[in-house]
């Protein structure tokens, strides 16, 4: 008896278990009807203004969100103003929207004109040729370079080796040059991001954050005219970035050194630096590594570049204290 009644007991509560998940399910059911029949019983010009204000302007957020994470790169048409401007003032645009981590970091928008041939100068293939006119891309980026690679000028070169022979024209790749432009982007902010997230790992965000607050609040307070606490509060400031504890040494900076985000320096509070070089993939390309006296250590670089391939694994590296140690 005294083993049935445990049976009984557990065999009672996932009946009253499933009873009441049934009741949930019907209750579900129930609430939804009941706001359907609310929001059918109202005439939408029965809601308040601001409601309905609130209510549009989500809309047009929801679906602007919808198309800018389906289409990454759009095209649409511009119209100069300039009464001189070339084609008739026709402008093309194209937009690149850049997403990370869920968010949308940046639009970048490329503008571009046809400034080839005139009505009874060129012919109509010339007139179709297409030519960078504006762009918000940055400096790292090299727009030039990719213009020239896939839209070259309607410039008419001679056959190789064939005098007589006909004359070839560039041909232009519109869809080559925005790929080849948005993969750049792209792998530009991946870079930014893994480096700040990496700062975010190492505790180095949280770091700044307290040293911004600590100064601000000397600035309140009026900390900074007394030489003594001022100086004591600097001690304190290279305690904090430094090994004072006698452990491990720790990561005290993380940052990249040029515009593109290919070179990484990290510096540990020993003295010890790597010098990290991506390639345009974010694959590691190079690492040095110096110790504390100045002298390159080879062989540790050689071990890290072996364990750690892309930047985006340098934060799981740094997480798990491995590979970005210093010798």
């Amino acid at each position: 008896m005294a083993t049935e009644r445990p049976d009984s007991e557990e065999a009672m509560l996932d009946d009253e278990i499933a009873n009441l998940k049934k009741r949930a399910k019907r209750l579900r059911a129930d609430i939804k009807t009941h706001c359907s029949t609310i929001a059918s019983a109202f005439a939408p010009e029965d809601f308040p203004a601001e409601l309905v204000d609130i209510i549009s302007q989500q809309q047009a957020h929801t679906q602007e969100s919808l198309w800018r994470i389906g289409a990454g790169v759009t095209a649409f048409k511009v119209q100069d103003p300039d009464p001189r401007a070339v084609n008739g003032g026709s402008v093309l645009g194209i937009r690149f929207e850049i997403m990370r981590g869920g968010r949308f970091i940046q639009t970048y928008v490329v503008l571009l004109n046809r400034p080839y041939g005139k009505d009874g100068q060129e012919d109509d293939v010339a007139k179709a040729y297409l030519r960078v006119h504006r762009h918000t891309i940055p400096n790292c980026i090299p727009l030039g370079g990719l213009a020239a690679r896939y839209l070259p000028p309607h410039t008419v070169t001679d056959a190789i080796g064939d005098d007589d022979g006909p004359a070839k024209r560039k041909t232009q790749d519109l869809s080559l040059f925005v790929k080849e432009l948005r993969q750049r982007l792209v792998a530009y902010h991946n870079r930014l991001g893994a480096v700040a997230d990496m700062r975010r790992a190492a505790g180095l965000v949280d770091a700044d954050e307290k040293r911004r607050n600590k100064r601000k609040r000397r600035r309140t307070e009026g900390e900074s005219e007394v030489p003594d606490e001022s100086a004591g509060s600097s001690e304190e400031d290279e305690s904090e970035d430094g090994d004072g504890d006698g452990g491990a040494p720790r990561i005290i900076e993380f940052s990249s050194k040029d515009a593109e985000a290919k070179q990484i320096e990290v510096n540990w509070s020993n003295g010890d630096l790597c010098r990290i070089v991506l390639d345009d993939d974010g694959e590691i390309e190079k690492c040095v590594m110096f110790g504390a006296n100045g002298q390159r250590d080879a062989a540790a670089a050689r071990d890290f570049q072996q364990r750690v391939t892309r930047v985006d694994r340098l934060q799981d590296a740094i997480r798990r204290k491995q590979g970005l140690e210093p010798a």
